[in-house]
């Protein structure tokens, strides 16, 4: 037992205090992501009594425009920083969720799913070389693990 703290201790040491705040900070928006998305479909259903295709549209609409969010937000990092796009990304993440959950009008909520689906494509690019390594290791799996987590949270 003793071994593995320290075995922890040693990879916590390994990386600097603001790679943990930036997993830490992730790992919080994205725990918000992996369970708002399982109840999406009852959500929506129910507030804006719209049927399974349409809200499958959605979910396609916020896949696309993070694919637009991830290819904006390579060359956004490159000119603005890495450190300047995650903290937009981890602030537009907040409010467009806040967003989501006001909206009264199926229309204004495809606008918020695009704009969402944009700042999740931005918060992918904060990975660096130095970091990217360790990212793919701890942050990635994480994200599976979180969205699984939120499935299942679902059927309880």
């Amino acid at each position: 037992m003793i071994t593995k703290v320290n075995s922890l201790r040693n990879v916590y040491r390994e990386y600097p205090s603001q790679f943990w705040l930036v997993v830490g900070a992730s790992f919080i928006d994205r725990l918000g992501g992996a369970m708002l998305f399982p109840f999406f479909t009852l959500y929506l259903t129910k507030k804006f009594g719209i049927n399974m295709t349409t809200v499958g549209v959605l979910f396609g609409l916020f896949s696309l425009s993070s694919v637009f969010g991830m290819m904006a937000g390579g060359a956004l990092t490159d000119r603005l920083g890495r450190k300047r796009m995650l903290l937009f990304g981890l602030v537009m993440s907040a409010l467009s969720s806040v967003l989501m959950g006001v909206i009264d009008q199926i229309g204004w909520f495809v606008v918020a799913t695009f704009f969402y689906g944009l700042v999740a494509g931005l918060m992918t690019t904060w990975f660096n070389p130095w970091s990217r390594a360790a990212s793919r290791t701890l942050y990635v799996p994480s994200t599976f693990v979180l969205m699984s987590g939120g499935g299942v949270s679902l059927g309880l």
